[in-house]
């Protein structure tokens, strides 16, 4: 039962964090959308393949989705959204909120760019700002 309710509360956060994330996507009339949500609701006792730094989640994405992952950018907060990242391939950005601060203060994280927020690294990839796929 203890098990239930800690997965019914991981899934109430995430449905508000997407909640409020197609607010903003509607609010600021940027036509973005989104297609699909993903997320680990396992703890790590469950010692499963999709908690980060291991790559299951983002094979789950691949694989439903049917794309590579080989260039995708992925932005993460934590030292493990980047090794996730890069063991699919995909190319790691890191921002400074949720755990972001504390994570540059223990790790530098060498060739991963590095932004305030998630809006500010929209607004680099919109810009071109970038560097292209290597």
């Amino acid at each position: 039962a203890k098990d239930i309710a800690r997965l019914a509360h991981r899934m109430a956060g995430e449905t508000a964090r997407v909640r409020l994330f197609g607010s903003r996507l509607d609010d600021d009339a940027k036509g973005g959308d989104i297609d699909a949500v993903f997320f680990c609701p396992h703890t790590p006792d469950d010692k499963c393949r999709c908690r980060k730094p291991l790559p299951g989640l983002f094979e789950e994405i691949a694989d439903r989705l049917t794309v590579s992952l080989n260039g995708v950018w992925v932005v993460g907060d934590d030292e493990r959204d980047v090794i996730a990242a890069r063991t699919v391939s995909a190319r790691p950005a890191f921002v400074r909120t949720g755990h972001g601060r504390r994570t540059l203060r223990k790790k530098q994280l060498e060739n991963v760019p590095v932004f305030d927020n998630l809006a500010a690294f929209a607004d680099a990839l919109l810009a071109g700002d970038l560097a292209p796929t290597p």
